[in-house]
């Protein structure tokens, strides 16, 4: 079996579980893989990439049933900062609007935090006007994206706010 660490510029290989300083260059068929962003949702993760022949393209990888994991029973939120927190999107991948559960600190104005959604290559596709904050609580609420008429693929609802910034993924089909 080998397994791989992937990044950009990134591509390394290792065939031995045991012994984690065995790491080598992988071997990709064309040039050296640029992995842009990888996704997990359950059991499937998705990554974009591109390469010396394949500009923008997407692998998905689908974990086979019966697959030991520890991760799924345990991805309820996903924290990103002490500031900032966003449970799973869902429903995933989206079709007409995509929402998830966010929390934060207090220390700016959410909704003023909004940038926009961005594609799996950084390129701004939209802007806020179709994202929508639902304050629950104090510090507590719902983002909704409304994502009809978005070609398939992996986006981030980015956030900036003084002092850091934080996206969240969507996959849309």
């Amino acid at each position: 079996d080998r397994f791989f660490i992937v990044g950009r510029g990134l591509f390394l290989e290792n065939t031995n579980r045991n012994d984690l300083t065995k790491w080598r260059e992988g071997e990709w068929d064309y040039g050296k893989p640029n992995f842009e962003s990888v996704i997990f949702k359950g059991n499937v993760a998705i990554a974009g990439l591109s390469d010396s022949l394949r500009p923008f393209n997407y692998y998905k990888i689908t974990l086979k049933k019966g697959t030991p994991t520890t991760v799924e029973s345990e991805v309820e939120k996903r924290y990103y900062t002490t500031k900032f927190w966003a449970s799973e999107p869902y429903p995933q991948p989206a079709g007409v609007r995509v929402k998830a559960r966010i929390a934060w600190d207090g220390s700016f104005d959410v909704a003023e935090a909004i940038d926009g959604v961005y594609d799996s290559m950084g390129r701004k596709v939209e802007g806020k006007e179709r994202i929508r904050i639902t304050l629950r609580d104090k510090g507590y609420g719902e983002l909704e994206w409304e994502c009809s008429g978005v070609p398939a693929g992996v986006y981030f609802v980015l956030l900036r706010w003084a002092g850091g910034s934080e996206s969240v993924p969507v996959v849309v089909e």
